[in-house]
């Protein structure tokens, strides 16, 4: 069953934070997220079984290889999406 996407923000202390955009799919929820702030710059794909608390994966980016857009158009269409609530409430999930 597909899912709309999902926008959520991620707020962590020492002046990081970040975004998670997720959608579920065949039982699974896959969440992209990117965190910055002092100390931390760190992208990448979880995937996680729907009504678990962990993840299964954990596909981080390579330092470095981030890329921002600066597209006001998807912006603009993200802006709109929900928020995850599991997202909004536990944090993203922990493969460990």
């Amino acid at each position: 069953m597909r899912r709309p996407f999902a926008g959520s923000h991620l707020v962590y202390g020492g002046a990081a934070g970040g975004t998670a955009y997720s959608f579920i799919n065949g039982g699974y929820k896959y969440i992209l997220y990117s965190i910055s702030g002092t100390g931390v710059d760190r992208a990448g794909l979880l995937v996680q079984r729907v009504g678990s608390m962990r993840a299964t994966t954990d596909m981080r980016c390579k330092q470095g290889q981030k890329e921002e857009s600066s597209n006001h158009e998807i912006t603009d269409a993200i802006i709109k999406w929900k928020p995850d609530a599991d997202i909004e409430l536990h944090g993203l999930p922990s493969k460990d």
